[in-house]
């Protein structure tokens, strides 16, 4: 788990979602397990909805108060911020790779994020045990929904039961939380011009025990590929590929899923 069950700062929602429920899905299928499972399975202690999301505010300021910037940096990091923040919607292909050692295990799907509709959408297209899986993370009803193909079900679980958790789906069903740079301390690398569009390098800190690096081209100010290190070793990757701006998903093309058997959490 890239947080090792803690909040770190706004860690973008997008990359807590996918390396902490969507790899852990991956053990759970080659497991062979076809039941649905709770998506928390610590729910005793678990804080609420409010509370998980004014902690993490909380840190956020305390991060916002160390941060130190370059002039560059900033300008990349401002050109980012004004993109997403006026963004009705995105679609992407991505694909998430985690490094255990020698090992690396592989996830792809398409991603949609509706900012009109509340809700974001991933749709697995890789590996086989996951192909076909859909998780709906819904805000406007506070909860997330995920279709299994093998059993022809759909989990359904209230948000107000999963705690931090619940924060980070809120968190990436808003558009303008996604990439949000500008509470850590971020550094221009490299800066270079391929077909009159200006790539950057990115190197951002400010986690415990984790950089990342970013790489976003001024042709959309949507990052392309983010690289992570955890203690000085490769932890993960995540690309987005051909993500498109603005499409104006309807409620259906985003929220509609396979009829199937539904069970509540």
């Amino acid at each position: 788990m890239i947080n090792n069950g803690k909040a770190k700062g706004r860690y973008f929602g997008i990359i807590l979602i996918l390396f902490v429920l969507f790899l852990s899905s991956t053990v759970g299928a080659a497991e062979g397990v076809e039941t649905p499972k709770k998506l928390n399975l610590n729910l005793e202690s678990s804080p609420t909805v409010e509370e998980a999301v004014e902690s993490i505010e909380k840190l956020y300021q305390e991060l916002l108060d160390e941060v130190h910037i370059s002039e560059e940096a900033s300008q990349v990091v401002k050109s980012i911020s004004e993109t997403i923040s006026s963004l009705q919607d995105l679609s992407a292909d991505i694909e998430v790779t985690q490094y255990k050692g020698e090992r690396a295990d592989k996830v792809t799907g398409h991603l949609m994020v509706s900012a009109v509709h509340k809700a974001a959408r991933l749709e697995f297209n890789s590996p086989s045990a996951l192909r076909g899986q859909i998780i709906l993370a819904d805000q406007g009803n506070m909860e997330v929904r995920v279709y299994m193909p093998v059993t022809n079900e759909i989990a359904i679980q209230s948000m107000s039961d999963m705690g931090e958790e619940a924060a980070a789906y809120i968190n990436v069903t808003d558009v303008s939380t996604l990439f949000d740079f500008s509470q850590y301390a971020v550094e221009v690398l490299e800066s270079s011009t391929i077909d009159e569009v200006q790539h950057y390098l990115l190197q951002i800190t400010g986690y415990d025990d984790q950089v990342q690096y970013v790489r976003v081209g001024s042709d959309t100010w949507i990052p392309y590929e983010i690289t992570v290190y955890e203690d000085g070793l490769l932890f993960g990757e995540l690309l987005f590929i051909n993500a498109k701006l603005d499409q104006s998903f309807t409620e259906e093309e985003i929220k509609q899923l396979p009829k199937a058997k539904e069970t509540r959490l």
